[in-house]
């Protein structure tokens, strides 16, 4: 993938602002009850959705507030382009994509009934994410390099880290509201 690095900044933004919106529009207002609702056994209640989205920007932390440290400014370069393996996480991670992900375990959601705290959890990962997002674009997104969080052996560009994460939030808030489309969701 080979994108201006201004049009990048406005996909995530405008992607950021669809997720926080589907939230708002969808879960906000829901009781415990519906929250905690699953479907069938194997899969998640919306308060599971939202907590492995909490979950897995956590694991990103360590990683990030260490490239955040010290990073590499942008050398003014226009175009952001994804590595081999980036560019193929990416299709998959899309919120369109049809490829069902194998979660890790350490990004697994609580286990049980999750109480409302899970609407601050996702807002405080939220929020974080979208000022990361800020506080890179007066940075090189294909310089400054992350582990992931699986394993150490794999590393990903800040610019494909910031892709991953709102791609995956969104994935994650659209498999939510389907389940508000399941029949025998408590009204």
């Amino acid at each position: 993938m080979n994108t201006q690095i201004d049009i990048l900044f406005k996909d995530l933004h405008e992607l950021l602002t669809e997720s926080i919106k589907i939230v708002n529009d969808n879960f906000t207002g829901l009781s415990e009850t519906q929250i905690n609702w699953k479907p069938e056994k194997k899969k998640w209640s919306i308060a599971e959705c939202l907590d492995h989205i909490a979950v897995s920007f956590r694991s990103y932390g360590k990683e990030i507030d260490r490239v955040m440290a010290d990073p590499k400014k942008s050398s003014g370069q226009m175009m952001f382009h994804t590595s081999l393996t980036g560019g193929i996480f990416l299709k998959t991670m899309h919120p369109d994509s049809a490829v069902k992900m194998p979660n890790p375990s350490s990004f697994a959601p609580t286990k049980g009934n999750l109480t409302r705290r899970v609407f601050e959890d996702f807002l405080s990962a939220h929020n974080k994410l979208s000022e990361l997002v800020e506080n890179s674009r007066e940075l090189d997104l294909n310089a400054n390099k992350i582990s992931s969080p699986v394993t150490s052996l794999m590393k990903f560009s800040l610019g494909e880290v910031l892709l991953i994460l709102t791609y995956h939030e969104k994935r994650h808030l659209l498999q939510a509201q389907r389940v508000m489309d399941f029949p025998g969701f408590p009204l």
